[in-house]
């Protein structure tokens, strides 16, 4: 019987490769919710489907101001992405087409229940939206950004970009309008440095002076910038919004500098 010196046991582990990690990748959408004057809003999960113990959900919240912060009253573990982005003339009146956006994020490990957001002065949409396959611990994405397209009053939105340190992410660009009307609120979304671009979410409520917001995601294969995104909204609208970029698992168990050996449970760090 022939032995394997150690040298070529080594190099036989190291062929065997890496861990494979499942992408990261839009899952599903709570119904969209919106609360009447002066009420808070209750996010669906109706739609959402199991939240995983490594999904991630973020929250939306959306309203018709441009001066008063979002605030959870029942948090049950999110936690806000940022600060509150606001668009609008920046006076004490609440009119249309005025918007402030916020953003929350949960991993399925910490999910009890739908989180409560205040209402800030007109009404507050606001939905959930689930991704799988992300970092596992720590934050769950690599960059992020946020703006409100030079504080414009119009239907050419662009959502602010980010340079990514590592591979294989997922892009989610959120863009919230004042739009009071039901029907689609965002399209032709494009961004050259981003893959398969898609819509995921468009809602928009005529409660109040109207309001909502739209979910895209595109893929990030390499590390290095993504420009900023561009779309265009149903009417001219003042504008808020965010790009989140989602990165797989970093590492696995036992990861070491340098060294991967699956069979004897030692990963290479990335």
């Amino acid at each position: 019987m022939r032995r394997l010196s150690l040298c070529s046991l080594v190099v036989g582990l190291l062929a065997l490769g890496a861990p494979s990690w499942a992408a990261v990748a839009f899952a599903a959408n709570g119904n969209s919710s919106v609360d009447a004057n002066v009420n808070n809003c209750t996010p669906s999960t109706t739609t959402l489907g199991t939240v995983g113990a490594t999904d991630i959900v973020i929250l939306v919240a959306v309203g018709e101001h441009d001066r008063n912060a979002h605030a959870l009253t029942t948090a049950n573990g999110f936690v806000q992405i940022g600060s509150t982005v606001f668009g609008g003339d920046g006076d004490v009146t609440e009119e249309d087409p005025e918007i402030g956006i916020s953003v929350w994020w949960v991993r399925g490990s910490s999910w009890t229940a739908a989180p409560v957001v205040t209402d800030t002065g007109d009404h507050t949409t606001c939905a959930l939206h689930r991704f799988t396959g992300a970092e596992t611990s720590g934050d769950p994405w690599d960059v992020t950004a946020s703006g409100n397209d030079s504080n414009a009053n119009d239907t050419s939105a662009n959502i602010p970009g980010a340079t990514t340190t590592v591979a294989d992410t997922l892009v989610v660009l959120i863009q919230g309008t004042s739009r009071n009307g039901t029907s689609t609120n965002c399209s032709a979304a494009t961004n050259a440095d981003l893959g398969s671009i898609t819509e995921r979410f468009d809602n928009s409520s005529t409660s109040g002076l109207g309001g909502g917001h739209c979910i895209i995601t595109g893929t990030k294969a390499s590390i290095g910038t993504y420009a900023t995104s561009t779309l265009t909204t149903a009417t001219s609208t003042y504008k808020g919004a965010f790009s989140i970029a989602l990165k797989p698992p970093q590492g696995g168990p036992a990861c070491t500098a340098g060294l991967n050996l699956p069979l004897l449970g030692v990963w290479g760090c990335p």
